[in-house]
C-alpha cells in the first residue's frame, strides 16, 4: 500500500540535517497519508494546532471543533472537492504533526496547507519530513509547483520553507506570505 507507508520506520526516506532532537523522533516516527477511519485522529491533531498556535491558521478552534464526521472525513478524501491527503506523522506515543496538500485548480499547481508540528516535536525533523511527503505526492501527480500561505510571525515555518526551496512571494495589501517551489 503505498499511500500508508511513506517513511521507513527505521529512518526517513528523505535526507534533512540531523538535529539532536531528531534522534527522538524522527527514528520512530512514521508519516502516512489519513484515511477515512482516521477522523478521530485528524481531529484531535488539527484541533490541537487551532488551539495552540491560533494565529498560524486562516481558521479557529470554535469554528472547526463544531464540524460534524462527515465535514472531517470530506476534509480527508479531498481539497475543495479536488483530489488532496493529510499527512501525518506519528511516534509511538501518538500523532506528532499533520500537512494537507492538494491540488488547485489548475492541476499542475498544488496548495500545501493546515501543516503543525506539536511543540514537543519542533525542530526535530518532523515538519523537513511531512513537506517533503507532501512534495513527492504532488511530484507523483505531474504538479509543477506548490504553493503556501505562513503568517510573518511564524518565522521558524519561514525559516523551513526556505530551507526546502520555497521562495517567498510578496503580495501587496496581504496579511501573510505567499511561498512556492518549484517541483
Amino acid at each position: 500500500m503505498p499511500d500508508q507507508l511513506v517513511l521507513d520506520t527505521v529512518r526517513p526516506v528523505h535526507k534533512l540535517p540531523v538535529s539532536a532532537r531528531c534522534a527522538r523522533y524522527c527514528l520512530a516516527m512514521t508519516i502516512r497519508i489519513l484515511g477515512p477511519n482516521d477522523v478521530r485522529l485528524f481531529r484531535e491533531i488539527r484541533l490541537a494546532g487551532l488551539a495552540n498556535d491560533p494565529r498560524s491558521f486562516g481558521s479557529n478552534h470554535e469554528r472547526e471543533s463544531a464540524f460534524d464526521d462527515d465535514a472531517w472525513a470530506t476534509r480527508l478524501a479531498s481539497f475543495a472537492g479536488r483530489p488532496g491527503v493529510v499527512f501525518a506523522s506519528e511516534d509511538p506515543a501518538g500523532a506528532t504533526g499533520i500537512a494537507g496538500i492538494g491540488l488547485a485548480e489548475d492541476p499542475s499547481l498544488a496548495m500545501l496547507w493546515g501543516m503543525w508540528v506539536r511543540p514537543e516535536a519542533r525542530r526535530s525533523g518532523v515538519a523537513g519530513q511531512l513537506v517533503l511527503s507532501s512534495l513527492a505526492w504532488a511530484r507523483d501527480r505531474s504538479v509543477g509547483t506548490v504553493t503556501l500561505t505562513v503568517y510573518p510571525h511564524n518565522t521558524g515555518a519561514i525559516e523551513l520553507y526556505r530551507s526546502l526551496g520555497f521562495a517567498s512571494e510578496n503580495l501587496p495589501d496581504s496579511d501573510d506570505i505567499t511561498m512556492t517551489k518549484r517541483i
